[in-house]
């Protein structure tokens, strides 16, 4: 990343680089730990290349709200209630994926509560919701509930 810096001189250099190159190269600078250059490379304060890159998180995504947490809790704890359910009919999550129509990724999603990539509470649909319940023999509107979900007055019929 040194010779970034000793090539570019008057910027001529960087602005010769397109922007997949240049962005590119601001990735290996921060491999690498040197913000300063990932910066300069993106014509970007230190701050705002670590946020997008995703070393910062603003604070008030880091610390969910009192109802954000309720909600997470819930939608946890139903991913509980899913998993204990599959395991007393004796499902592995291939099979419940096959009684369901749902993939064995998406329902292990939904028992653990958190999306992989995010780390953020998966929030099934009605549909996945319903398909499962039928899945494993239960009633979809306790499911509906526990994901937060008001059962409509058809469905209560």
């Amino acid at each position: 990343m040194k010779e970034v810096l000793e090539k570019d001189g008057g910027g001529e250099y960087i602005q010769s680089l397109d922007l997949k190159a240049r962005v590119d190269k601001a990735k290996e600078a921060l491999s690498l730990g040197n913000v300063a250059t990932a910066a300069y490379l993106l014509d970007a304060d230190e701050e705002t290349v670590l946020r997008v890159a995703g070393y910062l998180i603003p604070e008030s995504a880091k610390t969910p709200t009192e109802s954000e947490q309720e909600r997470h809790d819930s939608l946890r704890q139903m991913g509980e209630f899913l998993r204990a359910r599959r395991k007393e009919k004796h499902l592995s999550l291939r099979e419940l994926g096959k009684l369901s129509g749902v993939s064995k990724s998406q329902i292990h999603n939904i028992e653990s509560g958190y999306h992989p990539e995010t780390g953020r509470p998966i929030q099934p649909t009605l549909k996945t919701l319903e398909n499962l319940a039928w899945g494993l023999g239960v009633d979809k509107n306790e499911l509906f509930a526990m994901a937060g979900y008001e059962a409509s007055e058809e469905d209560e019929e």
